[in-house]
């Protein structure tokens, strides 16, 4: 079984399973992601383009800021942004729905590409400790591609993982 599906199955479980006490009370930090703050980490879209990663934690959302610059054969930078509503919360672990979109620029010796990311889906964040959150998302996404003027909408499940660690 492939580990981004077994993290998904742990990520499920811990989400359902809560301790707690015999006065009905959660055990343990409470809510996962109660605190707010700024975090840092690695994210990747949906859609493939990834990079270094700011997070802003609120009580009920979360926003990312995804920015990246490569430079192999060709320039590429990244700039992307994603927004998820909290639909749930344990004690160690979240579950989100959201979106996002990136601006991919590509420059090489031919010319200058740019493509649009566009995402939609779900995502379900572990706290391994009360400030480091493992995270993998699940959804569609769709490409925008300026050099063949076409869209690209990919018919199969797509998954991306990442780590943050915030400064709660």
């Amino acid at each position: 079984m492939p580990a981004a599906i077994r993290l998904l199955l742990v990520s499920v479980a811990l989400l359902c399973v809560r301790e707690k006490s015999s006065y009905g009370d959660d055990l343990g930090m409470g809510s996962a992601s109660a605190a707010s703050g700024i975090g840092i980490g690695v994210e990747s879209m949906l859609s493939g383009p990834s990079g270094p990663t700011l997070v802003y934690q609120a009580p009920s959302y979360h926003v990312e800021a995804i920015v990246g610059v490569f430079d192999r054969a060709n320039t590429t930078v990244l700039v992307a942004g994603r927004f998820y509503y909290q639909l749930h919360a344990g004690a160690l672990s979240d579950f989100s729905l959201g979106g996002g979109i990136g601006l991919l620029n590509t420059d090489s010796d031919t010319g200058s590409q740019n493509d649009a990311h566009l995402e939609l889906g779900a995502k379900i964040r572990v706290f391994l400790a009360p400030n480091v959150a493992l995270s993998s998302s699940l959804g569609v996404a769709m490409v925008l591609d300026q050099a063949s003027d076409s869209a690209i909408l990919a018919g199969r499940l797509q998954g991306t993982m990442g780590i943050t660690y915030f400064f709660f």
